[in-house]
């Protein structure tokens, strides 16, 4: 009960946080205005994003009252506390709202990563070779994300490494995919000599569009260090699961719900940080 009562204000936290930062975002790509095609298509992944974010903090508000209701209400007919945590897991509307909730949170990073393929496809534009190579990692883990959402959204706990981690494939692919998007970034930014000592040591004579571009790198490695944290725990607790247990559906629920509000933030504060560094000049 304590457990799950915090992994609900952490996320109704973080959805205030989104909400709030989510229409900041909107309102600077709406002031800087949307002729350009590339500013629509920012505009239009913000919205899916905050859309998608609203549809899974609704999800895990309704899982909450189930949740409570299901296993620490009906506690009569002397079924013990292991046996009503088996019960919710097989009925039918935690397995809805588990679908749900894990659709959208699959959408989320869905966004975030095609943002993260975008703008490297962006950077080298010209280079057909490097854009096909990009195109067809970005197309890979989207095809992957839904996959594993459709096809098994809701697997069982895995009782070894080779187990769990196909059923996390998803989640390996897209580590991976943003690596190398982001290495893709991060080279343009070297040759670009971003990272001399010159340059670091005068901070104000870099250009507006250098300033973006290495705020890009430097998130797109939090991001994929995020991921890399994220994807650990989700590997050690599938693989500590071997059975359905009390103390297991709290922990993964807090890491699960905590973990999909964080990912849209990604996409949203780079926008608003790339809107304020354009304008601070």
């Amino acid at each position: 009960m304590r457990y799950t009562s915090v992994g609900y204000i952490i996320v109704s936290i973080l959805f205030g946080l989104y909400i709030g930062a989510s229409g900041i975002a909107i309102y600077f790509m709406i002031q800087n205005g949307l002729r350009r095609r590339p500013r629509q298509i920012a505009l239009f992944i913000q919205l899916c994003l905050y859309t998608i974010t609203i549809i899974n903090f609704l999800t895990q508000c309704a899982a909450g009252p189930l949740f409570l209701q299901m296993i620490l209400i009906q506690s009569n007919n002397g079924h013990s506390m292991e046996e009503r945590v088996v019960a919710y897991n097989t009925a039918k509307g935690p397995h809805r709202i588990g679908y749900i909730n894990s659709f959208s949170g699959n959408l989320s990073l869905m966004a975030a990563d095609i943002l993260v393929f975008w703008r490297a496809w962006a950077m080298w534009h010209g280079n057909k070779f490097v854009q096909w190579i990009l195109i067809v990692f970005a197309t890979s883990n989207a095809v992957l994300i839904i996959l594993s959402t459709t096809v098994g959204p809701l697997d069982e706990p895995g009782e070894s490494f080779g187990s769990v981690f196909e059923s996390d494939l998803f989640l390996f692919f897209s580590l991976i995919s943003n690596i190398l998007a982001t290495s893709a970034i991060a080279y343009k930014a070297w040759t670009a000599n971003i990272f001399s000592k010159e340059y670091a040591k005068y901070q104000s004579d870099r250009t507006r569009a250098q300033k973006v571009l290495l705020f890009i790198v430097e998130s797109g490695v939090l991001f994929c260090i995020l991921q890399v944290v994220y994807y650990a725990i989700t590997i050690t607790v599938d693989l500590e699961a071997k059975s359905v247990t009390t103390s297991y559906l709290p922990s993964y629920f807090i890491i699960q719900a905590v973990a999909v509000m964080i990912v849209p933030f990604y996409p949203t504060i780079l926008f608003i940080v790339s809107h304020l560094i354009w304008d601070s000049e």
